[in-house]
């Protein structure tokens, strides 16, 4: 488990999505849009590393009721935003999900406003917040 406080004191735990629970785990958080999400943050996840080729991806859920998935490599990717702040920079995978994530739950608010992605947005930012690399996911999101 990986640990986040949000301001109020209160601890955002992840836990990975295990083998079982995988195939309904989409389903349960985006029932109707699963397919779309997925797809957009494989789509991010393109966009934002060159190096990125395609993985299998972890499925992580958050004690505050959030979601992210997150590519399952070794080493550090060179990140580069190539839209809005040109941020460049390396981390690890797990930020580099974090961050395609945030995107990709952005841009789904936008086209869906009467979804709950604003809500994964903010529940995933707030686990981001402490998260190991958290000043690096932040430059690359701002």
């Amino acid at each position: 488990m990986s640990n986040s406080s949000l301001a109020c004191g209160q601890t955002v735990l992840s836990t990975k999505v295990d083998g079982t629970r995988r195939p309904l785990i989409l389903p349960h958080y985006f029932p109707s849009t699963f397919l779309l999400m997925e797809n957009t943050v494989y789509g991010f996840a393109d966009k934002l590393c060159k190096d990125y080729l395609g993985a299998f991806w972890d499925f992580y859920e958050l004690s505050n009721g959030g979601f992210y998935m997150a590519p399952n490599l070794n080493g550090l990717m060179a990140i580069e935003v190539p839209f809005g702040n040109s941020y460049r920079g390396t981390m690890s995978a797990d930020a580099l999900g974090i961050i395609a994530c945030l995107y990709a739950y952005s841009a789904l608010a936008e086209q869906h406003p009467e979804s709950n992605y604003g809500d994964f947005y903010w529940h995933l930012r707030d686990f981001a917040d402490n998260h190991a690399e958290a000043s690096a996911i932040f430059l690359a999101i701002d």
